[in-house]
């Protein structure tokens, strides 16, 4: 019998082949996945594994607090305060606006904090910060304002705040700042005390890890203890910090200077009690000084470089009498004018006048410049010479190096040597 025409065949050869290679092909897509997550991934994917089953917890320490010297006035320390943020989106632009003046009139908030509030709320953005640290008068009025429904929106967030209650002796500005420093919104010293310490007074976290095993069970296990933070009693008196503070601060103004710096050392035991510039500023928000003028971080008493004057006189004395050249009871004559370096360089005292013969003891206290210059050009057959056995007094009493005191940035000072550049008479 002939087939009929109109019978269509289903059994095609080439697609049964066709059909096959795909279905070895996914089977060998399948087995060489399955082959890297065995071997290539195994550890990645068994770490994955146990995440899923572990829980990690860093315990942050509270940085340590910095005293005076008689440990009752705390200068730095750490509080807890909360963080008021905004989930602006979820308001209408009413709903921000009544908020932002809920809370404008229920902290009584001065002018500017009142503007930074009604920007913030107004700009709708979603987690903003509101106000960066309310104290728990004011978190307790925040949260009794949101209770009432009149502030909607936000959320309140604890956070740890750097603080540095003592007023300094000048308007806006906080006591011994350029001492102290500050710590950053990272949580990092800066400057100051608190760079210097910042390792002892920030300790290092701990942290614990719980493992839920096979048979569902909790077990905790400590990865590392971290270490305490250390509190510091300073050598600063907080009560002449004040007075010289205000001293500085009164000089500059008065003066119209630059900037104004004193130091307060026992001669006894080197201990500063107090070190003061002007002008200072607010560590509680260096963020201000940050964007107006940065340079106010810097402590002039210990970065700068200056020119110590008369006290020199009281080294070229010890270089003097060490000599052999000189005893306190020598006399030296004075002059109205004394000229050195070939008619290079004249010399003369402060009142332009002679004071004819003096001991070396009264020239000390009439700090009489020619007399100085006569006896330090003295101490040597050649200027040379005297200029060595000065060099070397000076270097004995630590000019041209560091003094070491515990704050960053310490200047060593410029002191030409000799023997590399010539001095002049």
């Amino acid at each position: 019998m002939a087939p009929d025409p109109r019978t269509v065949r289903t059994d095609s050869r080439g697609r049964a082949r066709f059909l096959t290679a795909v279905l070895i092909l996914i089977a060998g897509v399948c087995v060489a996945r399955l082959g890297y997550w065995q071997v290539v991934a195994r550890d990645q994917l068994l770490e994955a594994a146990a995440a899923q089953l572990r829980t990690t917890v860093t315990n942050e320490p509270i940085r340590g607090t910095i005293t005076d010297r008689t440990g009752a006035v705390v200068l730095a320390t750490t509080v807890l305060r909360h963080r008021l943020l905004s989930q602006g989106t979820v308001l209408s632009a009413e709903e921000r606006a009544s908020t932002a003046e809920a809370l404008v009139t229920s902290l009584a908030l001065n002018p500017s904090s009142a503007s930074k509030v009604r920007a913030v709320l107004s700009a709708g953005r979603k987690w903003a910060v509101i106000l960066p640290a309310l104290d728990d008068a004011q978190t307790d009025i925040v949260r009794g304002e949101i209770a009432a429904d009149r502030v909607r929106g936000v959320t309140l967030e604890e956070v740890r705040v750097r603080l540095y209650p003592q007023p300094g002796g000048g308007v806006g500005t906080t006591l011994a700042s350029h001492v102290l420093g500050f710590v950053n919104a990272d949580g990092s010293g800066q400057y100051g005390i608190e760079e210097y310490y910042n390792e002892q007074l920030a300790g290092a976290a701990s942290m614990s890890t719980t493992v839920r095993g096979t048979d569902g069970q909790l077990e905790t296990t400590q990865v590392t203890a971290g270490r305490t933070p250390s509190n510091l009693q300073l050598c600063i008196d907080a009560t002449l910090q004040t007075l010289v503070e205000q001293e500085v601060t009164t000089a500059g103004i008065a003066d119209d200077a630059e900037s104004v710096s004193a130091i307060v050392m026992d001669p006894y035991t080197g201990a500063i009690i107090s070190s003061a510039s002007w002008p200072s500023y607010d560590a509680n928000n260096f963020g201000v000084t940050a964007a107006r003028d940065p340079s106010r971080f810097i402590n002039p008493a210990t970065t700068s470089v200056y020119e110590p004057g008369s006290v020199m006189k009281a080294i070229t004395s010890v270089a003097a009498l060490e000599s052999g050249l000189y005893t306190p009871s020598t006399s030296i004559q004075d002059e109205t004018v004394l000229t050195l370096d070939n008619g290079a360089t004249k010399v003369r005292n402060s009142d332009l006048k002679s004071k004819g013969s003096m001991t070396l003891t009264a020239a000390l206290a009439w700090s009489r410049n020619i007399i100085f210059s006569k006896v330090g050009l003295s101490l040597g057959d050649t200027t040379s010479e005297a200029a060595k056995r000065l060099y070397a007094t000076w270097l004995r009493f630590g000019f041209g190096g560091k003094t070491g005191i515990d704050v960053v940035g310490e200047s060593q000072g410029l002191v030409n040597d000799p023997a590399d550049r010539r001095w002049r008479e």
